[in-house]
């Protein structure tokens, strides 16, 4: 049985988060692809990419969280593309820091201070060299695109 979780590390403005290595299936650099704008999409969206003949919808990370920062696309800007409920899926981040390995018994719940929506798209907190990593549910923030999907 495996006591730890492999994560990558990715920079949203000035804080850090972690996605579920085994979740993502490539890391695109920004300036290889440019977005196709979507009309009437949520501002969260920056449209669709054509990855070697796949369609695929890029959400801005940073937005669709409610972050602060700038709104500029940076050299270290990157499109993780990742697996999720059977969906292949863009995020716009703002780069990549590190590969970690954190103990499973070193996650924690997200403190009660976080925002409760953003509390609900945290796996938990992590803690890798005295720092601590909230790790993203990124299941759940597509879930909750396809319920709004379901609602129209």
């Amino acid at each position: 049985m495996n006591d730890t979780i492999e994560i990558v590390g990715i920079k949203l403005g000035e804080e850090e988060y972690g996605l579920e290595i085994e979740k993502i299936r490539e890391v695109v650099m920004v300036d290889r692809i440019l977005p196709t704008f979507v009309p009437r999409s949520e501002i969260y969206y920056e449209g669709v990419i054509n990855l070697r003949g796949d369609i695929i919808p890029v959400i801005n990370l940073k937005k669709y969280l409610g972050l602060e920062g700038e709104e500029t696309v940076k050299e270290s800007s990157r499109v993780v593309i990742m697996e999720l409920l059977g969906l292949s899926v863009g995020f716009l981040i703002d780069g990549i820091t590190k590969v970690m390995r954190i103990n499973k018994n070193e996650v924690e719940e997200p403190p009660p201070t976080i925002e409760e929506r953003l509390a609900n798209l945290i796996i938990g907190v992590g803690k890798h060299d005295g720092k601590f990593i909230p790790i993203l549910n990124m299941d759940k923030i597509i879930e909750q695109e396809l319920s709004k999907v379901g609602e129209t």
